[in-house]
C-alpha cells in the first residue's frame, strides 16, 4: 500500500491554503505519497455547537495510519480545536508531525522569521523614509506570529528613542473587518494622521486603506500602509501593497522534505526558520503601482461567485421539499457545481452503530461508514451502500491505483451532530470557497430535517398534511408546486410536452353568501370530485387557493386541451342534475409548454391563467 501524508487545514477557502496545498501535493506526489487533507471551515464564533461539528474533523481519521502529517494550527478558527489535536498527535502519531508557522513541544516546525523580517518593514519607515509618526496594527492575542512581529515593532521603536503611547497600537485579528476601528483607535486624541500604518498581515492592511480611502486620505501621499504575507489581493490593490512576501510554496516543499528524510532514517532539526522577503510597492512611495492582472478573468470570477450565491439559494428553496436522505442527494447531485471538484463521494454514518445517538457521542464519527453516493464528472452520479472501515478513508480501491491519489475530506454535521464527510479529489482550475461551506450547510440542514421527520411516527400523516388540501385531498399549492417543477424541468430538457390547466370555480362567493359556507364547501369538494374522475394515473389536480384550482394534463394531440374541458363540464353536469339550490361551475384556461418554448414556468402559469379569465368573462357576456 502506498505511503499517506495528512494535511489538517483550517480555513480552507483561503489563498494560502490553496498555495500550500498545490505545493504539497506536487512535492509528496513526486515521492510517492497520498495525499490527505482533513479539512474545516471557520465557526466564527457565532455558534458553539457549529464550531464543536467543525472540531471533529479531527477524529475522522487515524493519525496511526499516516506516514507523516502536517498541521495549521494557526488557521483554526475553533476554539480548543489545536490544542486537542496537539494531544491527540502526541498519543496517536507514529509518523513525523510538521507544523507550518508554529512549533508544538516535541514535533517539527517550520517557522517564519517574524521577527527579523518585521524588523526590517520598520526599519525601511524609520531609516529610509525617516518617519517617527508610526502606528502599528498587530496581529489576534495569543498568536505566536503576532506576537513576534509586535516584538519586532516594539524593539525598533525602543532602539530610535520614539515612544509608543497606548493608542499607537491596536489589535487586529487578521481579518478585513477591522480597518474603521483600528483608524478610530490610532485617531484618539490626536489631528492629524500618522505618517505610517505598519500592519501585522496583508488583510488587516487593505482594512485600513479601504477605510482611509473612505475619509478622503491617500494613500501614500497622506498616509504609508504597509502589509505582511503579499497575497494576491494585495498585488492587486490600488495602490500595490508594501510588504512581505512569505515563500508559501518554499515552506509546504520543505515540510514534506522533512517528513521523507526522516522516514529515510536521516536528520532534520526541530526549529526551522524561513525568511520573508520585503517587497516595496506603491502603498509606501516606493514602487509602481502594479498591473491589475487579468480584468476578463475577474470578471469571470465575480460571476461565479454571483451564480454560487444563487445556486445555494435555489438549493436551500429545493431541500424543503425533502423528507428523506434520498431526496437530499438528488438536491446534491444538482447543485454539485459548488464543490469544485470533478467527483466527490459522500460516506455516511453508520446510525445502526452503538452510541450514535448518545449526546457524548455526538462530535464522533462511527468506526463503520457506508459510502452511499459517488458524484463523478459529467454530472454522472453512483448510488451505492458499501459499508467500509472508517479507518480506511474512503473503501480500498479509491487509493489503490498506480498514480499517487489526493483526497479533501469535509465533515457533514449539523451543529455539534456528525452525520458523515464528503471526500473530493484536488481541483484542477477552481478552489473551496465559502460557497463549499454554505453547500455541505443545506446539505447537512436536510438530512437533520429528514431524521426528524423519521423519527416522528406519522410520517406519511405529515407528508399529506403537508402537500394535500384538508378540504378536498387534493394536493395543496405547496405539492402541487413541486410536482410541477420537477414536471416542467423534466419536459424543457427532453423536449417534452404537457397541459398546465387553471380553473376557477364559478360563483364560490355567491353560493357561500346565499346559502351559508357548509354549502360552498360542498361545491367546491363537487369541482375536486369532478376533477379526480376526469385526471388520469400519470396526471394530477390541487386546490391551490380558494376557489383557484390546477390540474397537470397530458397533451397527446390537438385535441387533448378540448377533451379535457368536455370531460370536466360534463362531470359537472352530471352532479348538477340533482341538485337544485346551486349549480357548480368551473372556468378552464389551458397553456401547453412547447406553446412558449424557452420561457420559464411562470410565463405558462400566466397564459393558463390568462386563458381562464378570458373564459370567466365570456361566460358573463353570455349570461
Amino acid at each position: 500500500m502506498r505511503k499517506k501524508i495528512a494535511i489538517y487545514i483550517g480555513e480552507i477557502g483561503g489563498a494560502f491554503q490553496h498555495i500550500m496545498i498545490q505545493a504539497i501535493t506536487a512535492k509528496a506526489n513526486a515521492l510517492g505519497y497520498d495525499v490527505v487533507a482533513i479539512c474545516s471551515f471557520g465557526s466564527y464564533n457565532y455558534d458553539i455547537l457549529y464550531a464543536e461539528g467543525e472540531k471533529a474533523s479531527i477524529n475522522l481519521a487515524d493519525p496511526s495510519m499516516f506516514d507523516g502529517i502536517i498541521v495549521t494550527e494557526d488557521l483554526f478558527d475553533n476554539p480548543g480545536m489545536e490544542d486537542e489535536l496537539y494531544e491527540k498527535l502526541k498519543k496517536e502519531a507514529k509518523c513525523p508531525v510538521v507544523y507550518l508557522r508554529t512549533h508544538r513541544e516535541g514535533l517539527h516546525g517550520i517557522l517564519l522569521e517574524n521577527y527579523v523580517s518585521m524588523e526590517r518593514m520598520v526599519r525601511h519607515f524609520t531609516d529610509d523614509h525617516g518617519f517617527t509618526d508610526i502606528c502599528y496594527m498587530s496581529g489576534k492575542a495569543g498568536n505566536y506570529d503576532a506576537a513576534e512581529r509586535l516584538r519586532a515593532f516594539m524593539d525598533v521603536m525602543k532602539e530610535k528613542n520614539i515612544p509608543v503611547t497606548e493608542h499607537m497600537i491596536f489589535h487586529g485579528d487578521f481579518w478585513r473587518d477591522k480597518g474603521r476601528e483600528a483608524v478610530n483607535w490610532f485617531m484618539e486624541g490626536r489631528d492629524s494622521y500618522p505618517q505610517v500604518i505598519i500592519c501585522a498581515n496583508d488583510y488587516m492592511a487593505l482594512s485600513v486603506c479601504d477605510e482611509l480611502r473612505n475619509r478622503g486620505i491617500r494613500v501614500p501621499e497622506d498616509v504609508c500602509v504597509s502589509g505582511f504575507d503579499f497575497i494576491d489581493e494585495a498585488r492587486a490593490y490600488e495602490p500595490t501593497m508594501t510588504s512581505l512576501e512569505v515563500d508559501f510554496e518554499g515552506m509546504s516543499e520543505r515540510a514534506i522534505s522533512i517528513i521523507d528524510n526522516v522516514n529515510n532514517g536521516k536528520d532534520e532539526e526541530y526549529i526551522q526558520y524561513m525568511p520573508a522577503k520585503l517587497v516595496l510597492n506603491k502603498s509606501c512611495g516606493c514602487g509602481e503601482q502594479r498591473k491589475f492582472g487579468d480584468v476578463g478573468a475577474i470578471i469571470a470570477k465575480d460571476y461565479r461567485k454571483t451564480a454560487s450565491m444563487k445556486n445555494n439559494m435555489l438549493m436551500g428553496i429545493e431541500y424543503q421539499d425533502c423528507f428523506e436522505i434520498p431526496e437530499c442527494m438528488a438536491v446534491a447531485d444538482k447543485f454539485r457545481d459548488a464543490i469544485k471538484a470533478d467527483k466527490a463521494f459522500f460516506c455516511m454514518a453508520d446510525t445502526n452503530e452503538q452510541g450514535f445517538d448518545e449526546v457524548e457521542n455526538d462530535s464522533l464519527f462511527t468506526e463503520q461508514m457506508i459510502l452511499t453516493e459517488i458524484f463523478e464528472e459529467k454530472n454522472r452520479r453512483i448510488s451505492c451502500n458499501k459499508t467500509f472501515a472508517r479507518r480506511e478513508l474512503l473503501p480500498k480501491e479509491f487509493f489503490d491505483k498506480d498514480e499517487p491519489s489526493n483526497y479533501f475530506f469535509f465533515t457533514i454535521h449539523f451543529k455539534n451532530i456528525v452525520y458523515g464527510y464528503m471526500a473530493t479529489d484536488m481541483p484542477k482550475d477552481d478552489w473551496f470557497d465559502i460557497y463549499t461551506q454554505a453547500y455541505l450547510i443545506s446539505l447537512a440542514n436536510a438530512i437533520e430535517n429528514c431524521n426528524v421527520h423519521s423519527r416522528m411516527e406519522k410520517l406519511e400523516e405529515i407528508r399529506s398534511l403537508y402537500q394535500k388540501d384538508a378540504l378536498t385531498g387534493l394536493y395543496n399549492r405547496r405539492g402541487f408546486d413541486k410536482l410541477l417543477r420537477d414536471k416542467f424541468m423534466k419536459a424543457r430538457a427532453n423536449n417534452e410536452n404537457f397541459g398546465i390547466a387553471s380553473i376557477d370555480m364559478d360563483n364560490l362567493k355567491i353560493i357561500n353568501d346565499g346559502f351559508g359556507h357548509a354549502s360552498g364547501d360542498i361545491a367546491l369538494k363537487a369541482l375536486a370530485n369532478a376533477l379526480s374522475n376526469v385526471i388520469e394515473d400519470d396526471e394530477c389536480a390541487a386546490r391551490i387557493g380558494g376557489d383557484e384550482f390546477a390540474a397537470i394534463i397530458n397533451i397527446k394531440d390537438s385535441e387533448s386541451q378540448d377533451k379535457f374541458k368536455t370531460r370536466l363540464k360534463e362531470e359537472l353536469n352530471d352532479y348538477n342534475k340533482d341538485k337544485k339550490d346551486f349549480e357548480v361551475g368551473a372556468s378552464i384556461g389551458i397553456c401547453e409548454v412547447l406553446e412558449v418554448p424557452d420561457a420559464p414556468l411562470i410565463e405558462c402559469l400566466k397564459v393558463a391563467d390568462m386563458r381562464m379569465y378570458e373564459d370567466k368573462k365570456t361566460k358573463k357576456n353570455h349570461r
